[in-house]
């Protein structure tokens, strides 16, 4: 796909932007003291919109259970048994436009229920056909030239959503969350604002090619995000938009009409006194918004051999300065010379190689943010700038280009560092600490650069791995 930017940007606009999906399971296991026990297979049943059933296995130790639907569309055969045995979970058809849940409870004397949640697709044909879902709220998301024309276009995003978001945080409420975007081209301006409202009091139709006031369909779709993995897509391939000036009522008329590769079709009439604006144009890496200038007063640093690599040995640096609120933490990754894991000598220059991923002497390569398994911490892997607080991180910036010079002054460093951001904001400074280096190997517990950066963080919104101060948000 030619905008690959937009894929990456909506997982985090979207996907994580919704509030998790709340089942009501509650555990698949449980026993007492007497030996007694009852779980399932499956805490989630997934059914098609048609009906549709599925089987999943009960273990039972010792005990006769029963089961129990919360609501008549849902149906689970046997609806007793004892020991172990299997069921099937099946429903009506869903003749409605949405997705509906339920759950059913497995019971029995001794053991903790064990609740399984049940969710049904749309009906067929209704996941868009005719109407559709019910249009709630419109955003404008700006790209920037994300279709690489030169400056001449920027790309704004038109969103259809089946939920208002939250007008501080920017956060949607739950799933399935629903999204018809459709991409549209208009003159180019860097200002985010400038450009969204650029897509007032003009029509749009589907093009192929890259022109003023039309629907790039190559990267326009359909979204219904059922869960935090599991969501619905469909491709556009046509599509029909106006979008009206600010009336005199104070309200932006939308009007949509859009076809899907599956031959169904959304067409209706959106108005509101409001339509959302979001800035995607920036590097999803930092916060900043302007230069920054950190100053660190102490640093520590490990090397550590590459395991069968001689060429070079990599050296975690991380330099911290104390501010009002916290701290200021640059975790530094470089390779250096092999011999340094004897000398522990970091003197030398090492400019960024954002291009080249391979080990070089003497260089960096940018760091990264990853969320963990429980989605409450962000991973933050070296090379990289954060601000930590009590409350979490509230700043950071992944280096993608620049370079640190170490010189070494008796028994101190003279460090001078320069880098720029994804965006091109600068972090730089000059500070003389007492470095105490020392070697370790890669693999150890102790040691992974994979694992020392890990930090709570502030999360504003769920943005993305979090809502960047940068990324506005606000009522047009």
């Amino acid at each position: 796909m030619k905008l690959s930017i937009f894929n990456t940007l909506r997982a985090a606009a979207y996907a994580v932007a919704a509030g998790l999906f709340v089942t009501a399971a509650v555990g698949c296991n449980s026993s007492s003291s007497n030996d007694k026990s009852l779980s399932v297979s499956d805490r989630s049943v997934i059914l098609d919109g048609e009906g549709g059933s599925q089987k999943i296995s009960v273990s039972a130790n010792g005990v006769s259970w029963i089961a129990t639907a919360a609501d008549s569309w849902v149906k689970v055969t046997p609806q007793s048994g004892t020991g172990d045995s299997f069921v099937v979970v099946s429903a009506e058809a869903n003749n409605t436009a949405e997705m509906r849940t339920s759950s059913i409870t497995f019971e029995a004397p001794g053991v903790s229920p064990v609740v399984v949640s049940v969710l049904q697709n749309e009906g067929s044909g209704s996941s868009v056909s005719g109407s559709g879902y019910e249009v709630k709220s419109v955003m404008f998301a700006y790209y920037g030239d994300g279709l690489n024309t030169g400056g001449k276009l920027a790309n704004v995003a038109v969103c259809l959503f089946n939920q208002v978001p939250n007008e501080t945080t920017g956060k949607f409420q739950s799933y399935p969350l629903k999204v018809v975007e459709l991409v549209t081209s208009v003159p180019f301006s860097d200002d985010y604002e400038t450009a969204c409202k650029s897509v007032l009091g003009h029509s749009y139709k589907t093009s192929k090619t890259d022109k003023e006031y039309t629907i790039n369909i190559a990267n326009s779709y359909y979204a219904n995000m059922i869960s935090e993995s599991n969501t619905d897509e469909k491709a556009v391939v046509s599509a029909e938009l106006t979008v009206s000036e600010f009336q005199s009522n104070g309200t932006v008329k939308v009007s949509y009409n859009v076809t899907f590769e599956d031959k169904s079709t959304m067409s209706g009439v959106f108005e509101s006194d409001k339509v959302f604006l979001a800035d995607y144009s920036r590097a999803a890496d930092s916060t900043l918004g302007s230069d920054i200038s950190p100053v660190f007063t102490s640093a520590t640093a490990t090397i550590y051999e590459m395991g069968k690599v001689k060429e070079c040995a990599l050296a975690l640096v991380d330099f911290t300065g104390p501010t009002s609120d916290g701290q200021d933490v640059l975790a530094l990754g470089i390779y250096t010379d092999y011999a340094d894991l004897t000398t522990l000598d970091l003197s030398g220059t090492y400019p960024c190689i954002a291009d080249n991923a391979d080990l070089v002497p003497n260089t960096f390569i940018p760091g990264a943010l990853q969320d963990t398994d429980d989605g409450k911490k962000v991973k933050l892997i070296p090379t990289i700038y954060y601000h930590s607080t009590p409350k979490g991180v509230t700043a950071y910036a992944v280096p993608h280009s620049g370079s640190v010079v170490f010189a070494k002054s008796g028994e101190k460093y003279d460090v001078t560092f320069n880098f720029k951001d994804g965006n091109g904001f600068a972090i730089s400074g000059k500070c003389t600490v007492s470095i105490s280096a020392s070697a370790g190997k890669l693999g150890t517990s102790s040691a992974s650069p994979y694992s020392v950066k890990v930090a709570d963080f502030a999360r504003k919104s769920d943005f993305g791995v979090a809502k960047l101060p940068s990324v506005k948000f606000e009522r047009l």
